[in-house]
């Protein structure tokens, strides 16, 4: 187990720069960083209820609409209430919310660009299989944890 330690320790240390990235792109983008996990999440899985908005960030279903309706008034998603129960409420990307997603997806791949120029493709090839092979080990390892409960 100790040869895991250096590993995790490196994979924090990535997720701390990461995290200093987006945060970085928000402040450009006059966005909070959750406001850009939020469009990326509805650009990559499509509308969400409010209530599942509050539980992907562990807030309160009141916390979720405050949340939703800044976004909202920012053109930047939609809001609305189901025709079966009028208590659900949707909210899916707008088109400018769409539009602003590919402007930071396109800043994103530039600045990555950036710190990746100086390694070789084959060398960036590998670390993408290894990088895919960590993500799939933890997907697994969380799906059957999340059956196990």
């Amino acid at each position: 187990m100790e040869h895991i330690q250096p590993f995790v320790e490196n994979m924090r240390k990535m997720q701390f720069q990461m995290r200093r990235i987006i945060d970085f792109v928000s402040a450009k983008e006059a966005l909070t960083p959750p406001m850009i996990f939020l469009l990326f999440h509805l650009a990559h899985r499509g509308p969400l209820k409010v209530t599942d908005i509050a539980d992907l960030f562990a807030i309160t279903s009141g916390a979720a609409t405050g949340f939703s309706d800044k976004m909202e008034q920012l053109g930047l998603v939609q809001k609305t209430r189901s025709d079966e129960d009028r208590r659900v409420v949707c909210v899916t990307l707008t088109g400018k919310g769409e539009e602003k997603v590919r402007q930071m997806k396109e800043r994103l791949l530039e600045m990555y660009g950036e710190v990746f120029r100086e390694v070789e493709a084959e060398e960036l090839n590998r670390m993408t299989q290894t990088l895919e092979r960590i993500s799939d080990l933890l997907e697994q390892f969380m799906d059957h944890q999340e059956r196990k409960r």
